[in-house]
């Protein structure tokens, strides 16, 4: 199995994959991890995939479940408020809204697919192509050539895997 991208959702699809016995080859173009977050909220139901993939424990150090949000003017009146249900927890068991810090998640999820075996993390390899065959995909990444039976494209919005599906 191989992933494209290691930011929140490559790391969480190739966890839950490498748990239940795939070994998973994940390939990122960047060397080191972004600095600064750009998502700040997940629901409950992304709490119960996130404790899934083992961090339940540890999901008080990276957010917070949120009560409200305010919308404020320029001169600081309030905007508009929405009122969210942070208690009781949701229909999945968790807080129904979290915000939270996104290099705080990728640490904790770095640091769980670290103690998984079968998970091996490429950094600094940036996929170029993907061409499905009728038995697996064959991926172009720098001077690489990489075969896997199923590919995942996580990359983002500007995704190699995107352009090769024609999505």
């Amino acid at each position: 199995m191989l992933v494209v991208g290691w930011g929140p959702v490559g790391q969480l699809t190739a966890t839950l994959l490498a748990q239940e016995g795939w070994r998973v080859t994940v390939l990122e173009r960047y060397e080191r991890p972004y600095p600064f977050p750009r998502a700040v909220h997940f629901d409950g139901e992304t709490a119960r995939y996130l404790a899934a993939a083992g961090i339940g424990d540890r999901l008080h150090e990276v957010g917070d479940p949120a009560v409200d949000y305010e919308f404020h003017t320029a001169d600081g009146q309030v905007l508009m408020r929405l009122v969210l249900a942070g208690d009781p927890p949701g229909s999945a068991g968790w807080p129904r809204s979290v915000v939270f810090h996104q290099p705080a998640l990728e640490r904790v999820l770095q640091e769980r697919a670290e103690r998984l075996p079968n998970l091996r993390l490429l950094r600094g390899v940036e996929v170029t192509d993907c061409v499905e065959r009728d038995d697996h995909v064959e991926v172009t990444a720098g001077r690489r050539q990489v075969t896997a039976s199923w590919v995942v494209g996580c990359d983002g919005a500007n995704s190699a895997v995107r352009r090769a599906i024609g999505s």
